[in-house]
C-alpha cells in the first residue's frame, strides 16, 4: 500500500498502516489497497471520510487538519476503513450501483445504519471510542446529531 500524503495530514504514518494492516474486520486490508490518498476536508465538512475506488483499489481518507490531535484519533481510522473493509468482503454485497440507485434520503438511511453496524463491531473489540463532542449524542437523524434526551 504506498500513502499519499502530500499536506502532512498524518503526522505519524506507522499508526494508520498498524491500523490498516491490523483492521478487525479484514486481517489483508493493507495488501487491498493500492494506493491511500489523504486529502484535506473543506472546512464546511462535518466529518471524516473514505472513499475506495473499485477500478484501482485506491482509497481517499479525507480528514480534517486536527483529526490526528482528536482524542479518539485511532477510533475514527478504525471507523472509515471499517467502510472499506465492508466494500471490499463479498459477503457484505456492497456495490457502487446499489448505492447510486438510491435516492439521497435512501443513502443518507443506508449510512446511518452502515455507521452503526460498524460502531457495534468495533464495541465488540473495544475500540469504539467518542469523541469530547459525542459524549451527550447516541445518534444522527436526517444527518444532524441528536442529543440522547435520558
Amino acid at each position: 500500500m504506498k500513502i499519499i500524503d502530500n499536506n502532512n495530514l498524518i503526522p505519524d504514518k506507522e499508526i494508520l498502516k498498524k491500523i490498516v494492516r491490523e483492521h478487525p474486520f479484514s486481517k489483508n486490508l493493507d495488501s487491498r489497497i493500492n494506493t491511500l490518498i489523504i486529502e484535506l476536508l473543506p472546512s464546511q465538512a462535518t466529518s471524516e471520510t473514505s472513499k475506495l475506488n473499485f477500478g484501482n483499489n485506491d482509497v481517499i481518507l479525507s480528514i480534517f487538519r486536527t483529526t490526528p490531535e482528536k482524542n479518539n484519533y485511532k477510533y475514527i481510522l478504525y471507523h472509515e476503513f471499517g467502510h472499506i473493509a465492508d466494500q471490499f468482503n463479498p459477503e457484505f454485497e456492497y456495490t457502487e450501483e446499489g448505492m447510486n440507485s438510491l435516492t439521497n434520503n435512501e443513502k443518507l438511511k443506508v449510512e446511518e445504519l452502515w455507521n452503526a453496524y460498524i460502531d457495534a463491531r468495533l464495541n465488540d473489540k473495544n475500540l469504539l471510542q467518542v469523541g469530547n463532542n459525542d459524549n451527550n449524542m447516541w445518534g444522527t437523524i436526517n444527518g444532524k446529531p441528536q442529543k440522547n434526551s435520558i
